[in-house]
């Protein structure tokens, strides 16, 4: 089930044991998801290395803008409107901003306000400056981290992309293909080759014409001699992963279904063959459970009466 809950809040006293149990960005959600699940999602977050209110997004319990209208209830805090928050255009501060989540505004003669973009770890390093610091909830409000990037790319897109452009040629050169110019290394290869060969045409013909043949085959023969090289090759075997599960990138895998509830089981014998670690691990279907160690798999099933079987859409 998408979206959140409409349970009642559980009375104070279990709200508070269950908060003391969970991490810090899981407590805005308490009561309004039930708990066996911000506990799985905060067994997965340990386990990853992420934050748990990335788990619940991720896995689809709340959206971005429903979790962080959550967490600014909780903290007592704004929430901004896209086109409230003042985006960077130069490149230099709007990486910083995308690279941070955080929008710093200064005005003049004024203590500087917060827009910050907060989602997992971020989220319990603001609970702890909240908690040192109380008065800096009137200078912070929260902004949805999704549209937040967005609002930046549409106002600093294109002085990124330029700066992207320039930047390596003018600090290191020789790592740059935009310093290499064609028609010089072109003229050089003529110079070096070309107006050799040249004079030997002129003064001797037979033996130029002699030459410009050797040194056609000699580069026949090499290329001849490269290819069968390259098939009696055997490359060493590729070294074991140096990255921990942690440091790996997250990736979904969607894969739709229609009518193949046989191919199923199939499905996820080869899909639980991959080692790769995965966030969710909620695999339900109507008198089916799978359960696989790496994959997550979410089944949403219709069925008419009598068991016929008019859907059914596979989130891997």
């Amino acid at each position: 089930m998408h979206g959140l809950c409409a349970t009642a809040a559980p009375p104070v006293a279990a709200r508070r044991r269950a908060a003391e149990t969970l991490p810090s960005e899981l407590r805005p959600f308490i009561g309004h998801l039930p708990h066996a699940d911000l506990q799985a999602a905060a067994h997965r977050a340990r386990r990853l290395g992420v934050g748990a209110d990335e788990v619940l997004v991720a896995q689809g319990m709340v959206d971005e803008a429903e979790a962080t209208g959550l967490l600014a209830a909780h903290l007592g805090l704004a929430v901004a409107a896209t086109d409230e928050t003042a985006t960077p255009r130069d490149a230099p501060t709007a990486e910083a901003v995308l690279r941070t989540g955080v929008r710093i505004e200064a005005p003049d003669g004024a203590r500087p306000r917060f827009t910050l973009a907060a989602r997992g770890r971020d989220v319990r390093r603001l609970f702890r400056a909240l908690r040192r610091d109380p008065g800096l909830a009137g200078r912070m409000r929260l902004a949805v981290p999704g549209a937040f990037r967005r609002a930046v790319m549409a106002a600093a897109g294109p002085t990124l992309a330029e700066a992207a452009v320039t930047r390596l040629p003018a600090r290191d050169p020789l790592k740059s293909a935009a310093t290499l110019d064609p028609k010089r290394v072109l003229g050089r290869i003529a110079l070096a080759v070309g107006l050799p060969l040249a004079l030997l045409l002129a003064l001797a013909p037979e033996q130029g014409v002699l030459a410009v043949q050797a040194l056609l085959s000699l580069v026949f023969l090499g290329w001849v001699s490269l290819r069968l090289a390259g098939c009696a090759y055997d490359p060493p075997a590729d070294p074991p992963p140096t990255l921990d599960d942690r440091q790996l990138p997250v990736y979904s895998l969607l894969v739709p279904l229609y009518r193949e509830a046989a191919s199923v089981p199939h499905l996820v014998a080869a899909l639980g063959a991959l080692d790769y670690p995965g966030l969710g691990s909620r695999r339900t279907m109507p008198h089916i459970t799978y359960a696989t160690r790496w994959i997550s798999i979410r089944v949403c099933s219709q069925f008419v009466a009598g068991g016929t079987c008019l859907r059914s859409d596979a989130m891997v």
